[in-house]
């Protein structure tokens, strides 16, 4: 399977028109294949409804015949405005939905609520984890991640107080590759080109792939740079060697989220 990251380069912050955006993006961009993974960046929805923003990441879905990780939207929900997402499979069903725990800055004056935090799907025998930006920051966004994931995917809107990007850039990419080791799983960020605005600050263009057991060092990460999208192949194999090497030397580093 291969997990195709987006970086899209303008944000009108109409869901509806920036969802349409990325399907164009994805047709000039890359090749996408039948029962790929799509990774849109987070607030891809902005305001809309929830219901508009479900039809979208449906039918993005349903089109291409892939998994869709949706982003994420403002939604309204019991009186209360949370960032949250869905993920939709390659019929269009929905089948997980994921929340910020972690609303910070600009965002909560936006976003009234922590949601219901990161969520767990399959694709296949593959085992993926979602969560939104900052929470990837907190450890313990990853407690109740069951099973523990083969590919970590992260919708960031990667603001930045600094005049450039490169020091969000360099964080994130040793964050992801961090993460990647801990959990011998793939991590991929789709996000925001820089300088794409949010409120007072700019998003910094962290999109990428990071390997948990590459055969050399210039595979730990893989950035997307000036691209807008880009396909990455899933090398399970190296997972399970890296995975099976641990546990022959007693170097389980999740062993205290197995439970």
């Amino acid at each position: 399977m291969r997990v195709i990251v987006t970086q899209p380069a303008r944000r009108s912050a109409d869901g509806v028109s920036d969802i349409a955006s990325a399907r164009r993006l994805l047709g000039r961009g890359v090749e996408v294949r039948g029962g790929d993974l799509v990774l849109l960046p987070e607030l891809i929805g902005g305001d809309a409804g929830a219901a508009a923003y479900r039809a979208e990441v449906q039918a993005l879905a349903a089109d291409l015949r892939v998994w869709v990780v949706g982003g994420s939207h403002f939604a309204d929900e019991a009186g209360e405005r949370t960032n949250r997402g869905i993920v939709a499979d390659p019929s269009g069903q929905v089948i997980a939905s994921y929340g910020k725990l972690n609303p910070y800055g600009d965002e909560r004056s936006r976003a009234a609520g922590s949601g219901p935090g990161p969520a767990s799907f399959q694709v296949g025998d593959l085992s993926c984890l979602v969560m939104i930006c900052a929470d990837f920051w907190h450890a313990s966004a990853f407690a109740t991640a069951r099973p523990l994931p083969d590919l970590i995917l992260v919708p960031a809107f990667s603001l930045s107080q600094r005049p450039d990007p490169h020091m969000a850039r360099a964080r994130w990419r040793h964050a992801m590759v961090a993460r990647a080791y801990e959990f011998a799983a793939f991590v991929a960020v789709s996000d925001w080109a820089h300088p794409v605005r949010y409120e007072t600050a700019t998003s910094s263009g962290v999109a990428g792939l990071a390997h948990p057991n590459p055969s050399h060092r210039g595979g730990l990460h893989q950035p997307l740079g000036r691209r807008r999208a880009a396909a990455f192949d899933l090398d399970m194999e190296a997972v399970r060697e890296l995975r099976a090497n641990r546990e022959g030397r007693g170097f389980d580093l999740t062993r205290h989220l197995r439970g």
